[in-house]
């Protein structure tokens, strides 16, 4: 990818993680709201948390968990890759969740006020129950959103980690080559030492030493004298 299309990308994504940082806001504030609403349902049974008690509260204090962890932690590609997961299950419980309250919302409603009692649930109507699930529907096209948005982001992260590596690779492959350059130039003086000091070794070796040529010379000197002893004592001439 070229500079201007990553630079390009960047600006983008800084706009989309923007608006997603904003849909976790207000799903963190939806989570609270959902949590609160579960222990109120829990107060008003005598703190006896049953079975729909339980999983609303827990519904709630997820979404409240994996918002709060994308507001912190938004530039991770692990927990980004967590919160994908995460949130697309919260998505299937929402949308499942939305489903049963369009088409079961007598039995809902008649299973709540048996389980608050007439008392506490003078409030609740079919009416309440239709608002629930739209907001349930609501809810959950939001999640949708923030998980296509958190995997663009995603993406655009291994993006930037690839780049990063490139680049870092390039840098590693230039100074390597200088650190070669480097040391062959530092071992060329003692390379050129080395061969002149073989190229003396064996200069030596073929030529012998002084003494050992002096030696030879009075040897072949001697052979002489001995060849042509007798012409040396007819002309009289010293053998030195």
């Amino acid at each position: 990818m070229g500079r201007g299309g990553f630079c390009c990308l960047h600006c983008c994504d800084g706009l989309c993680n923007g608006i997603n940082k904003i849909f976790n806001f207000i799903m963190l504030l939806a989570g609270l709201g959902v949590v609160g609403f579960g222990v109120y349902l829990a107060h008003q049974t005598s703190w006896t948390f049953d079975y729909f008690s339980v999983t609303v509260i827990s519904v709630g204090f997820l979404l409240v968990l994996i918002c709060l962890g994308f507001l912190c932690f938004h530039n991770s590609y692990c927990f980004n890759t967590l919160y994908i997961w995460c949130m697309a299950l919260l998505v299937l419980l929402d949308g499942t969740g939305a489903g049963l309250l369009f088409t079961q919302k007598k039995s809902i409603l008649d299973s709540l006020k048996k389980e608050l009692g007439p008392a506490n649930s003078k409030f609740l109507d079919g009416n309440n129950l239709t608002i629930t699930a739209y907001v349930a529907m609501g809810l959950t096209g939001l999640q949708l959103l923030a998980v296509i948005l958190t995997f663009c982001h995603r993406n655009i992260l291994i993006e930037r980690e690839r780049e990063r590596l490139d680049i870092e690779g390039d840098g590693y492959d230039a100074l390597d080559d200088e650190d070669d350059v480097e040391v062959q130039q530092e071992r060329a003086p003692r390379r050129r030492v080395e061969r002149s000091s073989e190229l003396a070794s064996r200069s030596t070796t073929y030529l012998g030493t002084p003494a050992e040529e002096e030696t030879e010379g009075q040897a072949a000197a001697s052979k002489y004298r001995s060849k042509y002893a007798d012409l040396y004592t007819k002309y009289g001439i010293d053998k030195k």
